[in-house]
């Protein structure tokens, strides 16, 4: 009998405090949106509990159409942690190794430094490669079906960032692109195959698609602020292994249950990944320390959108907190805003 007492008002409490918190997180969305700045889809769980999930103005401005949870947006960088989560998976099939030079893997490439650069600092944004997004030959990319290839040739010919790997931090997309390369050496098949088998099948990812289609009703147009009005971006870079799929938030809520409940990576690999390396960041996973837990996660974006995600353990509360907006630098902010209100 008091064991049942226990749990009832164990339960009561627990809904009571999920309740405050869902109504602190509206007021937040409902005070972003009706300033006409937010647009987009929120999704909040509490120990894979849903708390939240709303979605606010439109996937597309001109005809009327309602975001919805089926809508699709830009993950911008996020895919880049389920590149890392492939690269640690062959590395626990012994397939890769993680302080092995570039250059053994893709000896017909002739990467710049190729020879002192490994795969831990492509993953930690400490190998000195360019970013093949500041080449001038990557606009000529935008709106076409590409392969890594395509941007490999860039990479290989861009200047170095700095000649001593690991000796300092700086973000670079090329780094994951190499790795894209890799995983498609070692597999035998391309990269969005290995991905689509080996992460979102295992995942339960259904509404997650390399394949951009704006006309498509599922997918969110983005916008940019020009001249202080909204217009709608058209031409994106086309995904590759260092982001840019379009997905939902009950998708990348999926990833992050498969990946800390173990289903992609072991949970030793799991830690090694979530471990700082250089500056706050451990193998492409932003950690955000607060006051009373941490957060594992990632943040992209492309023109016209922006997503950032966050998986928190704060005492023995676990929680996940999953922002995309298809308007430019409004998903970074709001998900500070609700860590804010989680932490408290």
């Amino acid at each position: 009998m008091k064991q049942l007492l226990f749990s009832l008002l164990y339960f009561f409490s627990f809904s009571v405090a999920e309740a405050q918190l869902e109504k602190k997180i509206d007021s937040l969305m409902t005070s972003q949106f009706t300033t006409g700045e937010f647009s987009g889809s929120v999704l909040v769980t509490k120990n894979n509990q849903e708390i939240y999930n709303k979605q606010f103005g439109f996937a597309d401005v001109e005809a009327k159409r309602a975001i919805s949870k089926e809508t699709k947006f830009s993950l911008g960088s996020i895919p880049k942690m389920m590149t890392a989560t492939l690269i640690l998976k062959l590395v626990e099939e012994n397939k890769l190794k993680l302080h092995e030079p570039v250059n053994v893997y893709l000896p017909e490439w002739k990467i710049p430094n190729g020879d002192s650069i490994t795969l831990h600092h492509l993953l930690t944004h400490s190998s000195g490669l360019g970013d093949y997004m500041s080449a001038p030959e990557t606009e000529k990319l935008l709106g076409k079906q590409i392969s890594i290839d395509d941007l490999m040739k860039i990479i290989v010919a861009q200047t170095l960032s700095f000649r001593k790997p690991g000796s300092k931090f700086r973000y670079s997309n090329s780094g994951f692109v190499v790795m894209g390369k890799i995983i498609e050496k070692i597999e035998g098949k391309p990269y969005f195959t290995v991905l689509n088998k080996r992460i979102l099948k295992p995942a339960g990812m259904k509404n997650t698609t390399p394949m951009i289609d704006l006309k498509n009703k599922t997918f969110a147009k983005g916008y940019v602020k020009i001249d202080g009005e909204w217009k709608p971006q058209l031409d994106i870079i086309p995904p590759s292994a260092d982001g840019g799929l379009f997905s939902t938030t009950q998708d990348l809520l999926l990833f992050d249950q498969a990946l800390t409940d173990g289903k992609l990576i072991g949970k030793t690999t799991l830690e090694t990944m979530r471990q700082p390396k250089i500056g706050p960041s451990g193998y492409a996973t932003i950690i955000t320390t607060i006051d009373k837990g941490i957060g594992y996660g990632h943040n992209g974006g492309l023109p016209g959108y922006q997503a950032d995600y966050r998986n928190y353990y704060i005492g023995k509360d676990e929680y996940t907190a999953i922002v995309f907006s298809n308007r430019d630098f409004k998903a970074i902010p709001v998900l500070a805003a609700i860590q804010n209100l989680i932490r408290k």
